[in-house]
């Protein structure tokens, strides 16, 4: 019988800030391109990748953007 209390590997959790900025990146576009695009400011696409959702104004408008 396998033991459980084998390690399994783990593989890196990525966050939603993260995965938007790489995203952003391949396309070759930069913020202010996708701050004029989406009408969201640089300063909050900013937060968004870097995962700070806590500088944003409220919980609703973060989820309004990420949609």
């Amino acid at each position: 019988m396998p033991e459980d209390d084998e390690e399994q590997p783990q593989l890196p959790l990525v966050g939603v800030g993260p995965r938007l900025k790489s995203a952003r990146e391949a396309a070759g576009l930069s913020r202010a391109e996708i701050a004029q695009k989406t009408r969201i400011s640089e300063r909050v696409i900013a937060l968004i990748e870097a995962g700070d959702f806590s500088g944003l104004p409220s919980r609703t408008y973060a989820t309004g953007f990420t949609r």
